[in-house]
């Protein structure tokens, strides 16, 4: 799923584009499915977009959510992950040029969109650094989009150096981390 590229991206606080195998099935009927679990949910009329947060207990209601989000937990150990679904059943702006507070992770489940200036239909995704603007549109009927949000550490240095992960074993980050750790109690 993540490459060397996506690792140098992290380090270089660079948007990066990939694509992954979904292994759910996503239609408009997941979005009640999550809404009869009685999760968080608001709309906003203006753009008629759906948010719906998704808390870890309930990841497994979007099988690629639970993945995704254990992977990102793996790889930015210490990190608070946050999973969001962002759902749209008419065309138009789904939300207009922002920054966002965290790093995210934006995989589209159902339609297609528009960021950056990329096209991005299921099973694409985006990662957008924390503080880099960005926008959603999307036409075509329906659109379900998975946000996946990894709030940084305090200890910025710490997560620089993430991006020295041998994106082939993730756990390798454990060892780093708990190296640099010792280093700084050291010191």
């Amino acid at each position: 799923m993540f490459d060397k590229g996506f690792f140098e991206a992290v380090k270089e606080g660079k948007p990066y584009f990939g694509h992954v195998e979904l292994q759910g099935e996503y239609d408009w009927s997941t979005i009640h499915t999550l809404l009869n679990h009685k999760l968080d949910y608001k709309t906003n009329s203006d753009w008629k977009r759906h948010t719906i947060h998704i808390s870890p207990s309930k990841e497994y209601l979007i099988v690629d959510c639970k993945i995704i989000a254990d992977k990102m937990r793996e790889i930015f150990s210490d990190h608070d992950i946050d999973s969001q679904v962002f759902a749209n059943k008419e065309n138009g702006l789904s939300t207009p040029s922002h920054q966002d507070i965290m790093d995210v992770f934006f995989l589209q489940l159902v339609g297609n969109i528009t960021t950056i200036g990329k096209e991005l239909k299921p099973g694409e995704w985006a990662w957008y650094p924390r503080g880099y603007f960005h926008e959603i549109n999307h036409s075509g009927g329906p659109r379900i989009s998975l946000s996946i949000g990894v709030n940084r550490l305090k200890d910025e240095p710490l997560y620089q150096k993430v991006a020295h992960l041998d994106p082939v074993n993730p756990k390798n980050y454990y060892k780093f981390e708990k190296e640099l750790k010792n280093e700084t109690i050291e010191k």
